[in-house]
């Protein structure tokens, strides 16, 4: 919501930590291992990416969720 992306660059523009670490329950950024995966749309993804060099953001990580995938194997 809007509201969370104000409040991210008010963090990132309000104080000067060394390390940021963003938590998200679906994959930041997509691969290509598995088609329909939920992830962040490509303009969330780089309205992140242009906060971070806006405010020359220092150390950053994100722990995103994982793609849950089974498989059934027989002979």
């Amino acid at each position: 919501s809007e509201q969370q992306w104000s409040w991210l660059e008010s963090v990132f523009a309000e104080t000067n930590d060394h390390a940021y670490l963003l938590i998200s329950g679906v994959q930041a950024i997509p691969s290509n291992r598995l088609l329909n995966a939920e992830h962040w749309p490509r303009p969330e993804l780089q309205r992140l990416i242009n906060l971070l060099h806006k405010y020359q953001v220092p150390g950053f990580m994100i722990i995103s969720g994982d793609v849950h995938h089974a498989q059934v194997l027989s002979s």
